[in-house]
C-alpha cells in the first residue's frame, strides 16, 4: 500500500494494485483488512512507527546541533532516505478518509504543541517568536516540493538554508520573544468577519425579453454557480464524499449543464481551486499596490488576502484542507499557486542588505509558513477570525529581510491600529 500510494496517489492505490504488488490473493487481503481505507490506515501508522524507531536510534547519542535543528534534521534525513514514506506522509495522508485525516492532524497538532512547549521553556533558544504551525508549515512545504519533483534525496542539500531561515527569527538575548500568548493578544485586536458572496441564489432566469442574459453570459453565470456549489459542497461533505449530484442540486443546474462545462468532479474542483487562488491573490494585490513602503505593502497585502479568506469560508476549507483528496494534480497546482505569492517578496530581495540577504529557499519556507498558519486556523474552526494570524504572518514574511527585532517592532506597531 505504501508503494502504491507513492506511485499512483491515494485515490488510485486500489485493492487490485495492492494485491498485485504484494503478491497475495484478494481473499488474503480481506482476511486482514475490511477495505482499502483500513489498509491505508494501517500503512500510515506502520510508516509513522518505523520513522519514530529510526529517529530514536539516530538521536540516542544526542546531538551537538542547536535546537530545533537537532530535532528536525533527523526527521528530514529519514524521510530523504525513504521516498515512499515521505510521499505517504506529506502528500497522500491528507487525501485519506476523514477518520485518518483527523488522526493525522492530531499528530501534527501534538508536534506543534511539543515545539511550542520546548520554545517557551527555554527562551534562550530564541524561537518563542516563531509559531510552531509556521515552522512546520515551512518545513513541510519545502519537503513536499521535492517529493513531488521526485527529488526527495535533495532534502539533505537544503538543510543549511532551511535552518538559516529558522535562525532568521531569533531575537537578541535581551529581547522578550512574543510567544503564542502575545500573538493571540495581537490577533484579538482584529474582529471576526461574516461570510459574504458564497451562496447560490437559485436558478438563472429563463432567457426571455430584453433583460435576458446572452447565451455566453448565461453560460458564464452558470459556470460560476457551479464553481460556487463545488466549494460549498466540498467544504460541507469533503471531496471524497461530495458527488456531482450534490453539486448540481446546490447549483440548481442539470447534470447536462455540469458536463457542458466540466469533464468530471476533479475537473470542476481544479477550476474552483484556480478561481479561489485568482480571487485571493487579486485581493492581496489590491492591498499591496497602495501602501507607501514595502513592509507596509506586505502588511496591507496580507490583510486583504486574509480578509478574503475569512469572508469565504467554503473556499478556505476547500483549498486549505481538501486539496490533497483531489489528487496529485490538485496538490501540484496548490504548490504552484503558493509560490506565486513569492512575487510579493521580490522587492525585499532587491532592497535587503547583502549581509542579511536570504536564500531563495526562504521564499518557499515563508509561503509554506503562512499557509501553515492559515490551515491551523481553519482546523481550529476559527476561519472567520483569519485576521488573527495577520501579525505572525507579517512577522514571518518580514523578519528574514528586516531582521527579527525590527520586524517584530513594525508588526506590533501596525497591529495597534487595526482599523
Amino acid at each position: 500500500m505504501v508503494r502504491c500510494a507513492a506511485l499512483h496517489g491515494h485515490s488510485q492505490a486500489s485493492v487490485s494494485r495492492v494485491i498485485e504488488r504484494a503478491g497475495v490473493s484478494r481473499a488474503t487481503f480481506y482476511e486482514h483488512f475490511r477495505n482499502r481505507d483500513e489498509c491505508f490506515r494501517g500503512a500510515y501508522w506502520a510508516v509513522v512507527g518505523r520513522l519514530e524507531d529510526r529517529i530514536c536510534r539516530r538521536t540516542a547519542g544526542g546531538s551537538e546541533a542547536p535546537w530545533p535543528r537537532s530535532s528536525l534534521e533527523p526527521v528530514l534525513i529519514e524521510l530523504a532516505a525513504d521516498e515512499d514514506a515521505a510521499a505517504l506522509l506529506f502528500l497522500e495522508a491528507g487525501g485519506a478518509d476523514r477518520n485518518l485525516r483527523r488522526e493525522h492532524d492530531s499528530l501534527l497538532g501534538r508536534l506543534e504543541h511539543e515545539l511550542g512547549e520546548k520554545a517557551a521553556a527555554d527562551p534562550g533558544l530564541g524561537l518563542g517568536s516563531l509559531p510552531p504551525a509556521a515552522l512546520l508549515g515551512g518545513a513541510a512545504h519545502i519537503a513536499a516540493a521535492r517529493i513531488m519533483g521526485g527529488r526527495v534525496d535533495a532534502l539533505a542539500a537544503v538543510f543549511d538554508d532551511l535552518f538559516a531561515w529558522v535562525d532568521s527569527y531569533r531575537l537578541p538575548v535581551d529581547a522578550d520573544p512574543p510567544g503564542m500568548e502575545r500573538w493571540r493578544e495581537l490577533g484579538s485586536l482584529f474582529p471576526a468577519l461574516p461570510p459574504t458572496g458564497e451562496e447560490v441564489t437559485g436558478p438563472l432566469p429563463s432567457p426571455r425579453g430584453r433583460n435576458a442574459l446572452s447565451g455566453a453570459a448565461a453560460a458564464e453565470a452558470r459556470r460560476g454557480k457551479i464553481l460556487t456549489a463545488v466549494a460549498q459542497m466540498v467544504a460541507a461533505k469533503g471531496y471524497r464524499e461530495c458527488g456531482i449530484d450534490d453539486i448540481v442540486a446546490t447549483a440548481h443546474v442539470s447534470r447536462a449543464a455540469f458536463y457542458s462545462h466540466f469533464a468530471s468532479k476533479e475537473d470542476a474542483f481544479l477550476a474552483a481551486q484556480t478561481r479561489g487562488f485568482q480571487e485571493s491573490i487579486a485581493a492581496a494585490v489590491t492591498g499591496f499596490s497602495v501602501a507607501p513602503t514595502w513592509p507596509r505593502r506586505i502588511w496591507a497585502g496580507l490583510r486583504e488576502m486574509l480578509t478574503f479568506v475569512a469572508q469565504h469560508p467554503a473556499v478556505a476549507r476547500t483549498c486549505l484542507l481538501e486539496t490533497p483528496a483531489a489528487g496529485r494534480t490538485a496538490i501540484q497546482r496548490d504548490h504552484e499557486n503558493r509560490m506565486a505569492y513569492g512575487l510579493f517578496l521580490e522587492e525585499g530581495f532587491r532592497s535587503c542588505d547583502p549581509p542579511r540577504l536570504p536564500s531563495r529557499l526562504h521564499t518557499e519556507a515563508i509561503t509554506g509558513a503562512i499557509f501553515g498558519l492559515m490551515r491551523r486556523q481553519v482546523l481550529q474552526g476559527r476561519g472567520a477570525a483569519m485576521l488573527e494570524v495577520l501579525a505572525p504572518a507579517a512577522f514571518v514574511t518580514l523578519a528574514p529581510f528586516l531582521g527579527a527585532l525590527p520586524a517584530l517592532r513594525f508588526v506590533e506597531a501596525e497591529a495597534q491600529h487595526p482599523g
